[in-house]
């Protein structure tokens, strides 16, 4: 089977590098596939066991960790040929859009991402993929999701989707004393998963904070495709196999600058602005997003702490293999700590509500100054998971997110304190701002008000119209919907100019 040129440079320039302990030919860094303004900083780069690696981990501190010994043992091995001869499993989730788009945004229908996700095997995966690569004008983007190994540990996150994997188990992997599920992969594959060095991913845990390894995945693409700007709500060690990534991330403090979803949109937990084509119109706040930019190579590992919001791109040319470690139950606590901020503070009188009505007619001092409040919580993670709860409500309220983002608008200009006292209306604004004010003060709770109505955000989102796929839900697009669902997508290529009529019946 082929492999592109680029994705065989990029593995052997880092393999000699390796061997000869000094930088040596490596290949320039690509092209951004955003703007410049986006990146505040480099993400910080260490060796695996740089002595202020364990500190940078507790203090959940992103980093790029070179040569990890928990992969090493994959790099130089895993490659597209080597799993389309080993890996057994049937039914892999691979996603595919058409070429006009970068965007994977694991979510699909009208309303949410554009593309579908189709069950194939490994070797079928590469060998269309890499057919599609070699046309002169390739007409699709494919990238794959194979969940590989996972915890059951956790009862209290077992679910439809993870009863249905539960049925799929084919074996145990012991993970340094974690107890991992894993899937059908064959006896080759089988035994490269057990022999990763689960002790290194176990101390880096213990010192990040969190209870040990909750899932793995394997991610492969051949074609530059991206996943738009989105958070985890597990702590995940992003190990490269094959191939290079670009990243761009963003503290939970930023959130109010990225546009979430709604908190009730099955993409809730992605961004609805486009990091490659930002709309500042739409999106001003994003004009002020401050990114930390990272570029993986194989052997590398990026620490990516939970809730920080991260948009990956596969480097155009490179065949690209990636696993995730996500690490479990321990990290979701500082989402815990978040929800209980509220029994800690003192409650506010109703002439306390009424003063924070009144100051935010009055207006804030500024966008500037908003930041500064939201981020004054260590890394924000307070105010962006309070900002959840907060939308969660406003929508129930209301009875739908364009309401909602009405609703939230009036109490961030303090319209409210004019309602009528035993209005529907007021009392819903009085119980959120109870809320607010208890967790977050009534500058910082009016900040977070601002921020989270800032353009009318919660209107922004495209309505949702039929049905919505995602790997989340274990979901393929149904069959009887692929053949229009691809025909719809070339016609519009077509129209776009990319493609030619002539071509249309050659590439269905």
């Amino acid at each position: 089977m082929e492999t592109c040129r680029a994705a065989r440079t990029a593995h052997t320039w880092r393999a000699a590098r390796s061997k000869a302990g000094a930088p040596s030919g490596a290949p320039p860094a690509p092209p951004r596939p955003y703007p410049d303004w986006l990146v505040h900083a480099p993400v910080a780069r260490r060796r695996w066991d740089a002595a202020d690696v364990p500190g940078l981990l507790r203090r959940g501190t992103p980093v790029i960790l070179s040569g990890v010994p928990l992969t090493a043992s994959l790099v130089g091995k895993w490659d597209f040929p080597y799993l389309a001869a080993h890996y057994e499993g049937p039914g892999l989730n691979v996603h595919f859009t058409p070429r006009t788009t970068t965007r994977f945004t694991r979510f699909y229908g009208e309303g949410a991402g554009e593309g579908g996700i189709i069950a194939m095997s490994f070797r079928d995966f590469a060998e269309v993929a890499l057919k599609n690569e070699r046309l002169a004008k390739p007409t699709w983007r494919y990238y794959l999701q194979a969940l590989l190994a996972w915890s059951t540990s956790d009862l209290e996150r077992l679910g439809e989707e993870d009863i249905a994997r539960e049925r799929q188990a084919a074996g145990l992997v012991d993970a340094a004393g974690d107890a991992l599920q894993h899937a059908p992969l064959g006896a080759r594959l089988e035994e490269d998963l057990k022999g990763l060095d689960y002790g290194w991913l176990r101390r880096a845990c213990a010192h990040s904070a969190c209870e040990g390894l909750y899932e793995v995945n394997l991610w492969a693409g051949p074609s530059g495709g991206c996943t738009p700007i989105h958070y985890d709500s597990t702590q995940n060690f992003l190990c490269q196999l094959t191939g290079r990534k670009r990243l761009l991330l963003f503290p939970p403090a930023q959130s109010h600058r990225l546009y979430p979803y709604p908190a009730t949109h099955p993409m809730y937990a992605f961004a609805m602005v486009d990091a490659e084509r930002p709309d500042l119109a739409r999106f001003p706040a994003f004009g002020r997003a401050a990114g930390l930019e990272a570029l993986l190579e194989p052997g590398d590992a990026l620490f990516l702490p939970c809730h920080w919001w991260h948009y990956v791109k596969q480097v155009e040319g490179d065949e690209t293999l990636s696993l995730n470690f996500w690490c479990g139950a321990r990290a979701s606590a500082r989402a815990d700590a978040a929800r209980d901020a509220e029994a800690r503070g003192a409650v506010p009188t109703a002439e306390e509500v009424d003063a924070a009505a009144a100051a935010a007619a009055r207006g804030g001092g500024g966008e500037e100054e908003d930041d500064a409040l939201l981020a004054a919580e260590d890394d924000g993670l307070l105010c962006m998971q309070l900002g959840r709860h907060v939308e969660r409500e406003a929508i129930r309220m209301c009875g739908g997110a364009g309401a909602a983002a009405k609703f939230l608008h009036s109490l961030a200009r303090g319209e409210d304190g004019a309602w009528p006292r035993d209005s529907r209306a007021a009392q819903n604004a009085r119980e959120l701002r109870v809320h607010l004010i208890t967790a977050l003060g009534e500058r910082r709770s009016n900040a977070l008000l601002r921020g989270l109505a800032h353009g009318g955000r919660l209107g922004l989102a495209p309505p949702l119209r039929g049905g919505v796929v995602g790997t989340e839900g274990l979901q393929h697009t149904p069959n009887e919907q692929l053949r229009p669902l691809r025909s719809q997508m070339l016609q519009k290529m077509m129209a776009s100019g990319y493609i030619k009529p002539s071509d249309i019946g050659a590439r269905k």
